[in-house]
């Protein structure tokens, strides 16, 4: 879906206690059928039973024993009911993973849906699951692994003829098939200095979360600067952000608005804070809409349904691009 400069994408309930195929699908060809321009898988593999405790501020959609199924697997689902829409990780945490097996599952999935194939990374934050996933020793210096890896998929899908040696894997010559015809954009998640930087010397393009349009803003110029300082300065980098969307017959006040981070309230105060997005240099906005995947926030009670969550996106395509159009 496009709307002037700015497009819309769908975030499949993937993890979410409604994580099912029906779900997954019904989100995904939904979303097709209404002209967004894609869908969005988010990425856990495990929790522990100290998640919580260990990260008692954290702001997540879910309780941590929620249903997580594979963001890839998901993404592949809908490849499969789909002709259209693009299918991105919204993110996948690739320093905790084998990065070739990643690689290949990256082209594997591009062999499928040929074109469509946004490769969203981040560094992760739970600790324990880097554990679990044998990675415990990178946690620490898992944003300069990271850097590593994507190397690592770069050289997978276009020569690895010569191997590749690094600090975190190395591995000689070896054949690689299929590669991805024309390549997979990596869109990089990140709000520290550190993470920005990764995006302009790394990154296709940059993948926020919980940003409000001048928190984008300000990422999206000092990207634009440290890409200048390491000679990207030409490079197109596409800007996209994780927004929350629930669209109410209401207009909501300051204390729901939770400082512009997300879409919520009638249509008319949603294309605001959407022109907002635009003007801020933001060209996609995925939404995690509200009745599928639930709220960040604790004290908003998470009742959710896939036929309310459809009944939203067509809310959205009926109600609020024309507003922005």
């Amino acid at each position: 879906m496009t709307s002037g400069a700015i497009t819309f994408g769908v975030k499949l309930p993937n993890l979410s206690p409604l994580a099912s195929r029906d779900s997954i699908l019904t989100t995904g060809t939904v979303a097709e059928r209404l002209g967004f321009t894609a869908v969005w898988a988010s990425d856990h593999v495990v929790f522990t039973p100290t998640t919580e405790h260990d990260h008692p501020d954290r702001r997540f959609p879910v309780g941590f024993d929620t249903p997580a199924v594979d963001p890839l697997v998901a993404l592949a689902a809908v490849a499969g009911a789909t002709e259209r829409v693009e299918l991105g990780t919204s993110v996948l945490v690739l320093a905790n993973r084998n990065p070739v097996v990643v690689a290949k599952a990256w082209a594997s999935l591009d062999l499928l849906a040929p074109g469509r194939v946004l490769a969203g990374i981040g560094t992760g934050w739970q600790e324990n699951e880097f554990h679990a996933l044998g990675a415990g020793d990178r946690f620490r210096r898992r944003g300069s692994a990271t850097v590593e890896f994507i190397d690592i998929l770069r050289t997978c899908w276009s020569d690895p003829s010569d191997g590749f040696t690094g600090e975190f894997c190395s591995f000689g010559p070896i054949h690689f098939a299929p590669r991805p015809a024309a390549g997979i954009p990596i869109l990089l998640a990140g709000r520290s200095d550190r993470g920005l930087r990764r995006v302009a010397s790394h990154g296709d393009g940059f993948h926020g979360t919980n940003l409000n349009p001048a928190a984008a803003g300000e990422a999206i110029a000092r990207i634009e600067k440290y890409a200048a300082a390491c000679g990207r300065a030409t490079a197109s980098r596409r800007y996209t952000t994780l927004c929350e969307l629930d669209l109410r017959d209401r207009p909501v006040g300051p204390d729901e608005d939770h400082g512009g981070i997300h879409l919520v309230g009638t249509p008319e105060q949603v294309a605001e804070r959407i022109r907002a997005f635009d003007a801020a240099g933001i060209s996609h906005l995925a939404l995690r809409v509200r009745a599928l995947s639930g709220s960040t926030r604790k004290e908003i009670s998470n009742r959710l349904s896939v036929r309310a969550g459809v009944e939203q996106l067509e809310r959205f395509e009926a109600e609020v691009t024309p507003l922005i159009a």
